[in-house]
């Protein structure tokens, strides 16, 4: 694993950065098949799937009520 960068170091990496370029190098990876790719399954009960962050939020909303 690379060290991470910090200081001037990191500013430096980041003026030179082009954003926009690796959004679009982004892009055209997944439309020619790259990118990670994740399955989702649905509930034995056939509702949506659900994940973590949903969960909680809805536990959060309901002891509100």
């Amino acid at each position: 694993m690379a060290k991470k960068l910090t200081g001037k170091a990191l500013e430096k990496f980041e003026a030179e950065r082009d954003v926009w370029q690796e959004v679009l190098d982004g892009v055209r990876e997944i439309k020619a098949g790259g990118g990670k790719r994740t399955k989702v399954e649905r509930a034995a009960t056939g509702d949506a799937p659900t994940s973590c962050i949903l969960e909680a939020s809805r536990a959060k909303r309901s002891t509100r009520q």
